[in-house]
Parts: C-alpha cells; sequence; structure tokens
C-alpha cells in the first residue's frame, strides 16, 4: 500500500483553538464529513488546510510527534494551539499545499482562536479557573 495522500488540519466552530490532523489516502473532505456523523459532535468539522504528501503515516507521526505537548490527549489527534503552527507544518512536508476559504477565516481569527487554546491547555493542565472571567 502506497504511503501518497493526504495530511490535513480540521476544524470545529464549537471547539475554537483546537484542531484535528488527519490522513487520508481519499478526500479530506469525504474524511471530514464521515468523522461529523457521530452524535456526539454539536458541529460538522471542517477541511481547513490539507497537502499532499508522499508518506501520510511519517508527516503526521512526525507533526504529532513534534507538538506532542500540545495534544489534548495522548490517545486523540487533537491539539491546542494555533493554526498556522499547523498550517505551516503540513505545507513544509507537501507537494502540493492547498488552504480552504474556510482555513482563510480561523487563519485571520487567529487571536481569538490563541485565547481559546491557552484556556483549553490550561484546563486540561488541571488549572479549574481557566473559563474565569478576567
Amino acid at each position: 500500500m502506497s504511503g501518497l495522500g493526504f495530511v490535513f488540519v480540521m476544524g470545529n466552530m464549537a471547539m475554537p483553538g483546537i484542531f484535528s490532523i488527519g490522513k487520508s489516502t481519499g478526500s479530506p473532505t469525504a474524511y471530514a464529513r464521515e468523522l461529523s456523523k457521530s452524535a456526539a459532535v454539536p458541529l460538522p468539522f471542517e477541511v481547513l488546510c490539507f497537502g499532499e504528501v508522499e508518506d501520510i503515516h511519517a508527516v503526521e507521526h512526525d507533526i504529532l510527534s513534534r507538538y506532542s505537548q500540545l495534544l489534548l490527549n495522548a490517545d486523540r489527534q487533537f491539539l491546542a494551539t494555533r493554526f498556522s503552527l499547523l498550517a505551516s507544518a503540513i505545507d513544509m512536508a507537501a507537494m502540493n499545499f492547498h488552504m480552504t476559504p474556510a482555513g482563510e477565516s480561523v487563519a485571520n481569527d487567529e487571536p481569538a482562536q490563541d485565547m481559546a487554546a491557552i484556556k483549553v491547555l490550561k484546563l486540561v493542565q488541571g488549572d479549574d479557573h481557566a473559563w474565569a472571567p478576567n
């Protein structure tokens, strides 16, 4: 089996500042639609950017290893971080890179996303007051 395919970043408006890294030999959009079918997901996932890479397994593993401290759960591929950080990592590894309109929107709203990511990381690290008003 060839490792040629796509590595991508997905976001969900219900989880600002949290992004998921995925890989697929098929359409990233189809993958996001499939993931969004779960009753546990309040809003659909959107593909924010994707890159065509020669080895989807190695690229995904490299990105998740490089940013492992940002993972919300070691068993899940959700990271609380800047979208631009993940997009840049994929762009550097990709033969072809594409930013979706949804990704451009998230990139333009990065300061608000940053605040949400910081609060989520504090909660994961045990700060029960992370959501208290400033």
